[in-house]
């Protein structure tokens, strides 16, 4: 017989466990845990142990998003500032974002936590320009990619002496808003 308790959603799944091995089972049944099933896995969990078997679906993903959120405080204040973040985003006007944003900036400060206080340092060093991201359509994405790609292209063309080669390279991939439609990219520099 197993020692440790396991977990699954339903009834059925409990009948098919039993069938391949001996071992003590509790049916969560669904996400919403109820009292009497979550104290029945916490006393499982201090006195034998748990396993959690869960399908790979939205329901599995909580109870397992449960347990884990369970063992710590600090996790958890993570898992609440990252909803709370996101209201952010369907937060309409600049009022109602400003608002949002130094609520966000209050729950970060009260939260205490050492992998926030960089978070917490620029979004008050740069609130005007935050509450513009959120606010404003534009980004610099598109610059960046191509900032990335010409930093990959320089590192592996490492040793290229010809700087006419390098440059050629460097138009063919970035996007074709650089070149001409029907116009040779010259080697010489």
């Amino acid at each position: 017989m197993l020692k440790q308790v396991l977990v699954v959603e339903g009834n059925s799944d409990i009948q098919r466990v039993q069938q391949a091995l001996e071992v003590e089972c509790i049916a969560t049944e669904g996400f919403n845990l109820r009292k009497p099933v979550l104290s029945r896995i916490k006393d499982a969990y201090e006195k034998r142990g748990i396993i959690i078997l869960t399908d790979p679906d939205y329901a599995g993903e909580r109870i397992r998003l449960f347990e884990v959120l369970r063992k710590s405080d600090d996790l958890r204040w993570a898992y609440a500032l990252k909803h709370y973040f996101e209201h952010l985003f369907t937060a309409k006007g600049r009022t109602a974002i400003e608002d949002t944003l130094s609520n966000f900036l209050a729950l970060v400060k009260v939260a205490n936590l050492n992998e926030f206080n960089n978070l917490l340092r620029s979004f008050t060093s740069w609130h005007d320009e935050v509450v513009n991201a959120f606010l404003l359509p534009y980004s610099n994405g598109f610059t960046e990619g191509c900032n990335n790609k010409t930093k990959v292209l320089k590192h592996n063309s490492y040793g290229v002496r010809h700087f006419g080669r390098f440059r050629a390279r460097l138009l063919m991939i970035l996007p074709s808003i650089y070149n001409k439609p029907d116009t040779p990219v010259s080697v010489a520099a």
